[in-house]
């Protein structure tokens, strides 16, 4: 029914669409770039009620940021927490089947919509007002989509609603990753001011260098790192992380875990790297080649090795103990002495513990030991 003159005018607003993703500065041009498909004069992506306000707001770049806004406020209605007079007003004349159904004049007038927006702005033809859940104890939308043509254009036709009955699917999932990046960026600065408080540094990268995720601490350190290789003329090709630090990270490749010793302004500083994969409940099957890095000032080395891997694989108390008189490189006799038990008993715990069929973390533990045990600063 459709041609494919119809299929490239929608197929080349994907790039648009998904290049907002993470970037809120875009979703203007992505919204230019739908209207231009559909062949509407603007388009909107808000929220209506005053409680999600503090929401992020897009337009098509046809329309004033500050009349949008003017609009916005005058439409709210007195009352924010009548919950169907809004949606009697507002959404329930929007809410339609894209591709099925299109929205003629009549469908608006009367409601104070029609009055303070499409009369105002001279948008008289509603292609489609798309719902994007909703986000909050009331049950009104999180996000309304609608996209507005003006009289003199004439109204919507069948093709254009197919065209975007196309775009949804995307705009949405796009719109759900972008809400996603949002959340986690909070989280990573909520993770920042914890790591901060407690002076470590915490970054993630690529096996290339490439830096995923750093705290305040990490990034000083960052600093002083790339200040002393240029004072030593050591080059770094990627112009990512200092060599020292890549260094780190191509020995946890090939031992599962790194540990180096760096003085910087008269200060130790342990580094440890690992490799997400070898980090059982860090492990994210979209991201196994990353590598971690934990930067902390010298504090009693032997207990920072301990509490470290602890924390990373989650040991039980009794793991944890055995892992510390491994790290202390005690013998299986003096393990046993000082648990006041016989040495077979220890050898029989020791295979419990380490050699269990259902998972190789604890066999793990033993080759991490000793590779703390063997590296040199």
């Amino acid at each position: 029914m459709y041609n494919t003159s119809a299929e490239n005018d929608w197929i080349s607003t994907l790039d648009a669409i998904y290049a907002a993703v993470g970037q809120p500065s875009l979703w203007s041009v992505a919204l230019d770039a739908v209207c231009s498909s559909v062949n509407a004069d603007t388009a909107l992506l808000f929220t209506p009620c005053p409680q999600l306000l503090e929401l992020p707001h897009y337009y098509s770049s046809q329309y004033d940021v500050v009349t949008v806004h003017d609009y916005l406020d005058n439409f709210l209605i007195d009352d924010p927490y009548n919950a169907s007079a809004v949606s009697a007003d507002f959404f329930k004349t929007g809410a339609i089947a894209v591709g099925q159904q299109l929205v003629p004049t009549h469908h608006l007038r009367g409601t104070r919509f029609y009055r303070e927006f499409c009369v105002k702005h001279n948008q008289a033809y509603l292609l489609a007002s798309v719902l994007f859940g909703t986000d909050n104890q009331l049950n009104l939308p999180a996000m309304v989509l609608s996209f507005y043509r003006a009289e003199q254009h004439g109204a919507f036709e069948q093709r254009e609603s197919y065209i975007l009955g196309c775009l949804l699917p995307h705009i949405q999932r796009a719109w759900l990753l972008h809400t996603q990046i949002t959340h986690y960026k909070k989280l990573n600065a909520d993770l920042s001011n914890v790591l901060n408080s407690l002076n470590h540094g915490v970054l993630i990268a690529s096996p290339e260098g490439a830096m995923r995720f750093a705290n305040d601490v990490a990034k000083c350190f960052l600093s002083n790192l790339y200040l002393s290789e240029i004072k030593g003329a050591v080059t770094n090709n990627n112009f990512n992380l200092p060599t020292y630090l890549i260094d780190c990270m191509n020995m946890s490749i090939d031992k599962l875990i790194c540990r180096r010793v760096a003085l910087r302004n008269s200060e130790e500083w342990v580094v440890v790297a690992a490799c997400l994969k070898n980090l059982p409940h860090l492990n994210n099957e979209g991201d196994t080649d990353s590598i971690l890095l934990w930067i902390t000032k010298v504090k009693g080395d032997g207990e920072m090795k301990h509490a470290l891997l602890t924390e990373f694989y989650k040991l039980t108390a009794t793991e944890s103990q055995i892992l510390s008189y491994l790290l202390n490189a005690q013998s299986l006799q003096n393990i046993a002495d000082s648990c006041g038990v016989k040495i077979s008993t220890i050898r029989t715990h020791l295979k419990s513990l380490f050699l269990k069929t259902n998972t190789q973390r604890q066999q793990d533990l033993v080759r991490l030991a000793g590779i703390f045990n063997n590296i040199r600063s």
